[in-house]
């Protein structure tokens, strides 16, 4: 029993990772594509998911959430005897260091690119980038996946600069809900973590009546 309590293989310290972007709705990886492709090396396309680009060692992606709601409500016999709805808004901050097409178009907007000049020109007004974020934390051979199936982009504080660090790109994305269509099944979906310890193992084969 205790070995079922306790996973060593499902703890996590975040030594390597990765920011990946899919369209929107897009149906996460199995834990076993998702250790196929940390074991080739965790680069290029994993399905339809491309990764963001190099972000920053030193600010890792922040997942945050406002809470409201869950205010204690009591009767005159019972102090504590319900709480009020809880809604939570919750949100992911990457600071990008690759100066590249998909997270200038994340922190600035939706721009135009003069690749003749090497110039991105941005909009006056932001508009933000709405994708599903896959965030990828590898700790050794083992991999933990948490998907956003919808979330929208907007700027995250000032960019500093700083002589010991790279230049980097903030961007805070508010994580939404969407419809998502997983073979005939439709469902509001949120997020979903995919972890190898989560798989139940396969039962062996009974034997045959001849053995």
């Amino acid at each position: 029993m205790a070995d079922e309590i306790y996973r060593d293989d499902a703890v996590f310290i975040p030594g390597r990772g990765g920011v990946l972007i899919a369209p929107v709705g897009t149906l996460p990886p199995t834990a076993s594509e998702l250790q196929q492709w940390v074991d080739a090396g965790a680069v290029g396309a994993l399905g339809a998911f491309l990764p963001l680009g190099y972000t920053s060692s030193d600010e890792l992606p922040s997942i945050d959430a406002d809470v409201e709601g869950g205010e204690v409500k009591g009767a005159w016999e019972n102090s504590a005897l319900r709480t009020t709805k809880t809604t939570i808004t919750e949100s992911i901050t990457v600071t990008p260091i690759q100066w590249s097409e998909k997270p200038l178009t994340h922190r600035f907007g939706p721009g135009v690119i003069d690749d003749e000049k090497g110039h991105f020109h941005a909009p006056a007004v932001y508009s933000a980038t709405e994708v599903a974020m896959l965030v990828v934390i590898i700790d050794g051979a083992s991999v933990l996946g948490i998907e956003y199936y919808k979330v929208s982009s907007s700027p995250e504080g000032g960019i500093e600069l700083d002589p010991e660090a790279f230049a980097g790109l903030p961007v805070k994305w508010t994580v939404l809900t969407t419809l998502v269509t997983d073979g005939t099944e439709s469902k509001m979906r949120r997020m979903t973590v995919i972890e190898g310890a989560l798989v139940k193992p396969v039962a062996p084969a009974p034997p045959s009546s001849g053995e």
